[in-house]
Formats: C-alpha cells, structure tokens, sequence
C-alpha cells in the first residue's frame, strides 16, 4: 500500500484487539465419511466451503464454527474466508479471528484488507514445498486504518458489492445445473416423443436413428510446423496458427505462411483435442491453421447439425464414452480412429437444430452472466484500489 494516506489515519497494530483461535487437531482415528455428523474444515475446503470428513469424536464446543465467522488458513496460499456453509469443527492449521472489542476495529473491513498484509508475508517468506503463516505473523500485522466509521463504511459498500458476486454466481449455478439436465433429456428423449426404442446408445425416440460418427463425419489431423517458421505479428500472406490453448484465450499469438489448405479450421468448425488434460474435449470458434495436437470434425450438414454435433460431444454420456478410450499409460490420448467409432442418436435434422437452439440459449443467458460477474468482480478491486488505500475517501453519516 502507498505510504501516500489520509492524514487522520492512524498506524495501528491488530495485537491488542484481535483474538485468534487455533484450530483443534482431531484424531483421525474419529474421522468419517458419515454425513449425520459435523463435518471438519480442513485448509482445502476453505475454497468451495463444502466439507468432505465429519467427526464422530469427543469434542469440545469452543471449537465449532458457525454461518459467518472469519477464517485463515495458515498453510499454503493463506486463504481468508467468511464460512458460509453450516456449523463444523475448526481443524488444526486454520483459525478464527474476532475482535475482543469493536473500539477500533470493524471486522468486516479487517476480512478485506488483511488479504493484502498475508499476501506481503507470503511473499517474504521463504521458498518452501509449503509457506505457513503463524498467530504471531497476524498480531504483528501494522497498517494505517481510517477512522472506525468509515472503516465501517468502506466494509459496507464492499460487502454490498460481493452480495451481488454471490447472487451471481448462485445464478451461475443453477443455469449450469438446468443446461446439464436440459442436454440429459433432450439428446436423449428430444422434443414431443411417446414411443421409444433400444438402440447402441440406449433408449431413444423411435423416430431416431444411431449412427457412429465415422459415417456423418470426417477427421483431420493437424500440422505440426517448426517455431522457426512462426511469427509473433501477423502480416500479409500470413495466417493464425492454433494450439488448443488458444480455443481458451488469446494471451499467445502465433501465425504462419497460409499454406496449408486442407489443416484450416473456420470459425463453426469442430475441433478436438487428442493428447493432454484436454484430450476429448471439443472447442469452436477459431479460425486458423490447426496445430498437430487436435483434428478438425468435419461433417454431412445435410444429415447432422454442428451445434447438435457440438452439444453431443459436451454431454455426461460422450464423456464416459470417451474416458473409457483414454490410453491408460502416459498422458491421455485419443484418436480420431477411435472417435469415429463412437455412435450418437440422431433426430431428423429440424429436431436437432431446434434442439440445439435450446440449449445455445441456455448457454448465451451463462455467458450473459458470466460477464455480469466478471465486471463486478472488476468493480470490486477498483473500489479496493481506491477506498483501502484512501485515495477515495467515503462519506459517513
């Protein structure tokens, strides 16, 4: 933080005010899986805040934890969380922080400007496997801290602020949870059927037909080209060259002499990616030469639509499908060969697209939110940069 502050913030250490309490190291031997019975934070579910082990031991309740309280974890990346989920044990390497009187201190601010001081002790502390962060380290926390109303003030605005990052995020969910059961149905049952039958694929609609992907659609390799024959800019003559990474963002820009016809992909091609933690997983939306790590899923239109090709090859039952292709040995990989064994049950194709547009709108409402949480997200660290540090300063009642 710039040395640069009001003149009526003072320096002030958290010691005098603050209690931290230590987490309790349970035994391991009363762990379970046992849901009936409180559960036990540990470090790795502070992010997610969804607890996976429960205690069936003696206990003590000063180390229960409620809807609310402020925690630290105190190894690693030293994560600062409000628990929101329901009440549970407080385990060893975590710890709780509460004010012993609220003369000097608002908590709420405290939960937004102590990542900062824990990011600055993180940094200076040695490079180990694991940092770890000790009750002394947050005692000896000192900082300029504005009056405590307007302490007060800055901690509302913020907290007003992530109420609306949690609503969005929530929204998130639920339309990500309604796109999964809208894809289970419809490729499976589609639009409007009473009659159904068997097929490689299970039980569809009996005006479908299954079909293996090798008969609607072909594959093609990419090309691998040396980075000697790259370049950074693009100029004339020249043409996007494309790693899967770049199906994911535009941080790396690579192009190359447009010669090579038959390995470009356009913008409403597939393209799939067949070696590394990606491998199976299908992308859109680029136009370019195709780097040898992925193949182009060229298809029959007149048989089969692209954002139904698309959705298929998103769905739970392409994704077990496709697990069970994956070399066991080694990174994952998967061939086009093997693909186009796969089989897909197919509706006539105004089905499909009507299908299609179903889930795409479902998918366009995500993105719609996706970009109000990230703007707001946005909004959140220009009010930090700027109410934290007093550049802006608040008006309080």
């Amino acid at each position: 933080m710039s040395e640069m502050v009001p003149e009526d913030w003072e320096v002030k250490s958290l010691s005098k005010d603050i209690q931290i309490m230590s987490g309790f190291p349970f035994q391991s031997a009363f762990f379970s899986l046992d849901s009936s019975k409180i559960g036990l934070i540990r470090i790795r579910n502070l992010v997610g805040q969804k607890v996976d082990t429960f205690y069936e031991g003696e206990y003590s309740s000063d180390f229960l934890v409620k809807k609310g309280d402020f925690l630290i974890g105190m190894d690693g990346d030293f994560t600062i969380v409000k628990w929101q989920s329901g009440q549970a044990f407080l385990n060893q390497r975590i710890c709780k922080i509460y004010l012993k009187n609220d003369k000097h201190f608002d908590l709420d601010y405290l939960y937004y400007i102590l990542p900062v001081e824990l990011e600055r002790i993180h940094n200076k502390t040695g490079a180990t496997t694991v940092k770890h962060l000790s009750v002394k380290d947050i005692r000896e926390i000192r900082r300029h801290f504005p009056p405590l109303p307007e302490q007060q003030k800055i901690a509302s605005i913020l907290t007003t602020v992530d109420e609306v990052i949690e609503k969005t995020e929530s929204q998130i969910s639920k339309l990500q949870d309604l796109k999964k059961g809208m894809m289970q149905e419809l490729l499976t049952q589609g639009i409007g059927h009473t009659q159904y039958k068997d097929s490689p694929v299970g039980k569809i609609p009996a005006s479908w037909k299954a079909f293996s992907l090798g008969v609607l659609c072909k594959f093609t390799q990419g090309v691998q080209i040396p980075y000697s024959d790259m370049v950074r800019r693009h100029k004339n003559g020249y043409i996007r060259y494309l790693y899967i990474r770049d199906f994911m963002d535009d941080k790396s820009l690579y192009f190359v002499k447009n010669l090579y016809g038959n390995k470009i992909v356009k913008i409403t091609d597939l393209v799939m990616a067949n070696t590394g933690h990606t491998a199976g997983k299908v992308f859109w939306g680029k136009d370019g030469v195709l780097s040898n790590n992925a193949f182009r899923i060229s298809m029959d239109t007149s048989r089969i639509n692209y954002r139904f090709l698309y959705h298929f090859l998103c769905s739970d039952f392409y994704k077990k499908e496709i697990g069970k292709l994956f070399n066991t040995a080694g990174q994952p990989h998967v061939g086009h060969g093997n693909i186009a064994r796969l089989q897909v049950g197919l509706p006539h194709l105004k089905e499909q697209i009507l299908i299609a547009k179903i889930i795409d709108s479902i998918d366009t409402n995500i993105q719609t939110k996706q970009q109000k949480l990230q703007q707001t997200k946005n909004l959140k660290k220009s009010l930090m940069q700027d109410l934290l540090t007093g550049k802006v300063r608040v008006e309080v009642d």
